[in-house]
């Protein structure tokens, strides 16, 4: 029995490794009658991934219509229904990275299709982006990156535990360098308050976002608190000049630059208010969520974070939402002003 389905199946990889290969040749060898329905499938599984290697050294045209081919079949029953994405996955183990990033549009076409397949086949798809992500250069192939994280957020709901961070862990490695010392003079003719001291109030931030759990501590809830407040009175009382538009083939980077002499155009940008705003409110997010990891001393401190988002950061997107709505920027004042102050 054993050699009668090796020989089934070179016979039937020798029949699919032709220049091309159609649903029709496929449900011809399924028509033989050799043995039982559940052995030819099995025959036919095993004949397609052993050609997907075959046809891995052809053209990335070529590679795309065998595996639509096996995709097709399988919806005809004429083998199991995760053979297509086993030889999807083996197509994608014998390519270069530039010819997977090319034949990695199929998947992006097909992922409306993938979203709704059982979590089995989509946990196929789940470990071959995973294993594109392991070979992809987090400095060279940044895009490819992307375009594989997109697709796993489209068939993979929010829910899905593999993409939640179940024990609310921080990138503690995510350090944002800036001066510790004054090396050079903010000079601003509209504004005596926008000082170094704020420049290392505005950037120590940076380090509540990262790790808001040390927030814990009275001495740094008492630090946050100022520095928030501090903030916020200046973003309401120094002027800005509104948003820059960003096209959308250019390149963004979240990540601001944090050179002294940078400060006092920042600040006067309103996309760089709204980063800002949108750390805070994230933190503040984090603070009252109902977190299992988080500390319990956390837990006490939600009508804190409620005053302050009233009576603080509310007057600021407001500000920023005047600016840049139906009054247009010529018809708003240089002082964020519109909104009374705290």
């Amino acid at each position: 029995m054993a050699e009668e389905f090796r020989s089934l199946c070179d016979r039937y990889v020798k029949v699919l490794s032709g220049n091309t290969t159609t649903i029709s040749t496929i449900s011809d060898l399924y028509g033989e009658e050799h043995m039982g329905e559940a052995e030819k499938k099995t025959c036919i599984d095993v004949a397609l991934r052993r050609v997907a290697l075959y046809k891995a050294q052809m053209s990335i045209d070529s590679v795309r219509d065998y595996v639509e081919v096996c995709f097709k079949a399988s919806l005809a029953g004429l083998c199991s229904t995760n053979t297509p994405f086993f030889v999807l996955a083996d197509t994608f183990d014998c390519l270069t990275l530039d010819k997977c990033q090319q034949l990695f549009s199929y998947v992006e076409e097909k992922s409306p299709q993938f979203s709704q397949e059982p979590p089995g086949n989509r946990n196929i798809v789940l470990r071959l982006c995973n294993d594109l992500i392991r070979r992809c250069s987090k400095s060279i192939n940044t895009l490819f990156c992307g375009r594989i994280q997109i697709i796993l957020a489209k068939i993979f709901p929010f829910s899905e535990r593999s993409g939640l961070n179940l024990q609310s862990q921080f990138n503690l490695h995510n350090v944002t360098e800036y001066s510790e010392k004054q090396t050079e003079d903010i000079v601003d003719a509209d504004s005596t308050e926008v000082t170094f001291l704020f420049y290392q109030t505005l950037w120590s931030m940076q380090d509540f976002f990262r790790n808001p759990n040390q927030i814990s501590s009275d001495a740094q809830w008492k630090k946050m608190e100022d520095n928030v407040k501090e903030i916020c009175r200046i973003f309401e009382n120094y002027k800005h000049e509104g948003s820059t538009k960003i096209s959308t083939n250019e390149a963004y980077f979240a990540k601001f630059l944090t050179s002294e002499r940078l400060l006092t155009l920042q600040i006067s940008d309103a996309n760089f208010r709204r980063h800002i705003l949108v750390q805070i409110l994230t933190l503040f997010q984090y603070l009252i969520s109902d977190v299992k990891f988080k500390p319990n001393k956390l837990v006490c401190i939600l009508p804190y974070i409620v005053f302050y988002f009233c009576l603080a950061l509310l007057p600021c997107f407001i500000c920023l939402s005047i600016w840049q709505g139906s009054f247009g920027t010529e018809n708003c004042r240089n002082k964020c002003d519109l909104v009374p102050s705290h």
